[in-house]
């Protein structure tokens, strides 16, 4: 990843000097011929005590809707289960049981992190690996991150060559 400079403020609220960071990542996938590279981009966001508390809690309420979305799920699978899969009455109920659970369990995982994508991390910047840039949801720290990386001159002078 390039090296940015981040100005030393909240990346959300602007507050002067974060206490907090944030990591935000994005994986960048190259196939030749039979081999695939994934290289994984990261950077820590700076953030203020309260808008990581705020983003930690946030992200605990998408595991939580996981977990009842899951667990809704897996009553379902078990309630309806046998009646439409005659072999489910086959399978032993020390197998169905833990296969409900990992299934659940997968279900709320994946839940939640779809969730915190979308909400989370992507509202609070994005790596575009083929420009080199980060995007920000915060404009005005758009403003300040161009500024201290002076991005304005280098795209100027690549648009005028």
């Amino acid at each position: 990843m390039s090296e940015f400079k981040l100005p030393n403020c909240c990346a959300r609220c602007l507050a002067e000097e974060p206490e907090a960071s944030w990591q935000v990542a994005t994986e960048e996938v190259h196939s030749e011929r039979d081999t695939m590279t994934s290289i994984l981009h990261s950077v820590q966001i700076p953030l203020c005590q309260a808008c990581h508390r705020r983003l930690k809690r946030q992200c605990l309420g998408y595991w939580a809707i996981g977990i009842v979305l899951s667990t809704a799920v897996a009553a379902v699978l078990g309630y309806y289960g046998p009646v439409l899969l005659r072999n489910v009455r086959d399978i032993p109920v020390g197998l169905l049981i833990p296969g409900l659970v990992v299934l659940g369990a997968l279900l709320a995982w994946v839940t939640a992190w779809i969730l915190r994508e979308v909400f989370v991390q992507s509202r609070l910047a994005k790596y575009d690996p083929t420009r080199p840039r980060l995007a920000f949801g915060n404009q005005q720290y758009q403003a300040l991150f161009d500024r201290a990386n002076d991005l304005f001159s280098v795209e100027r002078a690549s648009y005028g060559a």
